[in-house]
């Protein structure tokens, strides 16, 4: 359910209470769930700090029913790209010594991302910033050259999106970022459709 608020926007009130409740769940939910999502949460509302918490206990592990499981939080990108951008976005507002701390805790993170993917574009994008912010003109040029050369082109990519959306209108329902099927659709049972068939409807 927090998922579904996120993905709505609404994170000032409906997201927290969902990520309440699943943590009062008898069991609770999973504690790397309630970490991602609560980062998602903070990050939307600007609490970076908490954030970085978040997702710092989520690369630390130590999750029991994760290890049982084979998860290894870690090992995800996708982690450490949100760790960098909170870190990031925390040095936006830090000031002289804090500032290029933050900035180089940031930067650990994107290039932890880009060794298990080299060819992240969130990760050279950040990364990029981090060198235009520091001075180091070359290195961002690097990573701003690195990120256009793996960038897709959109334009390409929202062409062939869009003509398979309008081939294939059940894939394109279901592509929808929040999906609600319709139970009551013709045809989505065997039998009789509407009121009037039904009552003349021959068992």
């Amino acid at each position: 359910q927090a998922r579904v608020f996120i993905k709505e926007g609404l994170i000032q009130t409906h997201a927290p209470d969902a990520l309440a409740r699943a943590a009062a769940m008898t069991p609770p939910a999973d504690p790397w769930s309630l970490l991602w999502f609560g980062s998602r949460v903070s990050m939307q509302n600007g609490d970076y700090e908490r954030a970085v918490v978040n997702l710092r206990e989520i690369v630390r592990g130590g999750f029991v029913e994760a290890a049982g499981r084979g998860f290894d939080f870690s090992r995800d990108y996708r982690v450490h790209i949100a760790l960098g951008n909170a870190l990031y976005q925390l040095a936006l507002g830090a000031r002289d010594v804090e500032r290029v701390e933050r900035m180089n805790e940031a930067r650990v993170a994107f290039e932890e991302a880009l060794r298990m993917d080299p060819e992240n574009l969130a990760a050279h994008w950040g990364l990029k910033q981090i060198y235009r912010d520091l001075g180091d003109g070359d290195r961002a040029a690097y990573h701003a050259a690195e990120h256009a050369r793996y960038k897709p082109d959109d334009n390409a990519r929202d062409r062939a999106v869009a003509a398979a959306r309008v081939r294939y209108p059940a894939a394109n329902h279901a592509a929808e970022a929040i999906v609600i099927y319709d139970l009551q659709r013709p045809g989505v049972f065997d039998g009789p459709d509407s009121i009037e068939e039904i009552a003349r409807h021959e068992p």
